[in-house]
């Protein structure tokens, strides 16, 4: 028979001597020797003993229920260990809750933050956690090998929103979930340098979602995202931590490109879209410009290359108009041609000019309108001075 069995056959004994001093009541009042009053008391005391230990005392109160006022309150097992205990300590009342053993398993109590609410494994050591702390409410999950905390839920300091960590065996944080000022977000730190490996979560310039790929020091080597024109991907350098590689789009053609740089993050290489269509830039270390373009001509909508000068202006430029292929050469002093080797506009044949640095032609070889050599001198003022024919 369990205790409790054994509690409740005892008091209906005790209900049914009671029943019987009532039906008694009408007749004459006898004398009851002064040992049954100790017998009976005897009773009671030994049921509470048996099942609990109290320390505290009782009163009527003014509606005739009874009011229980203790210290402490204890029920024990079959073999005197504490099952159950109700007492206070420093911050307030507390409920523990043993094994059969005496071992603590679970206790609700208060601290100096709130209620809190334990689970204990087989040791009588912590396993879970419910609490509140300056921020809020969390939940601490802990390991049994090294008590440690291997999970903790609860409300991010900084963002005051909610936050999820994942631990290591040794309480280090591994893994975040959490929400920032602009949404969600999943944090993966290394294991080795605790360092950031991934980040992903919502970008606050293109106002979507991004990708980090960090190294084992946490430094930036590939992002994956979305910017102000469009999804890109960046890869950086190891060694200088610089931008080598942009792919994405272009916000001014709308288009895609790709951009090459240098160890610094200096622009060598553009591999594009214009209006006119596809292109490709090549850079010099110096200055920084396009040394040399190859793309689609605006005009004739053919093939066009450029050479460039440091600053960024055309000096050559091998292309293609309504008469065939040509090639033209700037000065450099004064940016104005003063080459050009291509077809005859008569379409009788090639020709080749010459130009002052004023841009006013001086020379040019060609062929006639009957197919016949031609070559013509002309002076500053453009007038024609000599001809060989």
């Amino acid at each position: 028979m369990s205790n409790l069995q054994s509690i409740a056959t005892e008091l209906d004994s005790l209900r049914q001597e009671v029943e019987v001093l009532k039906a008694n009541r009408s007749s004459p009042p006898r004398v009851r020797p002064w040992w049954m009053g100790v017998v009976l008391a005897g009773v009671i005391g030994g049921l509470v003993g048996r099942f609990m230990s109290v320390e505290g005392s009782a009163h009527a109160v003014q509606d005739g229920a009874k009011e229980l006022t203790l210290r402490s309150l204890k029920i024990l097992g079959a073999d005197g260990k504490t099952m159950i205990e109700l007492t206070s300590d420093e911050f307030g009342g507390l409920i523990a809750v043993n094994n059969k053993n005496g071992t603590r398993y679970a206790s609700v109590e208060c601290d100096k933050m709130g209620g809190l609410l334990t689970t204990c494994g087989t040791d009588g050591k912590h396993r879970a956690v419910l609490s509140a702390d300056t921020f809020g409410g969390y939940m601490n999950l802990i390991g049994n090998v090294n008590g440690k905390s291997h999970v903790f839920v609860g409300t991010d300091d900084k963002n005051q929103g909610g936050l999820f960590l994942v631990r290591d065996n040794q309480g280090v944080n591994r893994a975040y979930f959490g929400q920032g000022a602009e949404g969600g977000y999943v944090a993966l730190n290394s294991t080795e340098t605790g360092k950031q490996l991934v980040w992903l979560g919502g970008e606050k310039v293109g106002k979507g979602g991004v990708l980090f790929v960090n190294d084992a020091e946490g430094k930036a080597r590939a992002d994956i995202g979305l910017g102000k024109d469009g999804g890109y991907i960046a890869l950086y350098n190891h060694e200088t931590n610089k931008n080598n590689l942009w792919l994405g789009s272009d916000k001014n053609t709308k288009g895609g490109i790709v951009l090459i740089n240098d160890a610094q993050g200096n622009p060598r290489g553009d591999f594009g879209q214009g209006k006119e269509g596809g292109y490709v830039a090549l850079y010099g270390n110096k200055g920084n410009k396009a040394n040399v373009w190859i793309g689609t001509a605006s005009k004739s909508q053919a093939g066009l290359v450029q050479l460039q000068n440091t600053n960024g202006k055309v000096r050559a430029e091998l292309g293609s108009n309504a008469d065939g292929g040509y090639l033209a050469i700037d000065s450099e002093r004064t940016d104005k041609l003063t080459v050009w080797i291509g077809n005859d506009s008569d379409g009788m044949g090639g020709a080749f000019d010459v130009y002052s640095v004023q841009g006013a032609r001086r020379l040019q070889f060609g062929l006639d309108k009957n197919g016949l050599g031609l070559g013509e001198a002309y002076d500053t003022d453009g007038k024609l001075r000599g001809a060989l024919k």
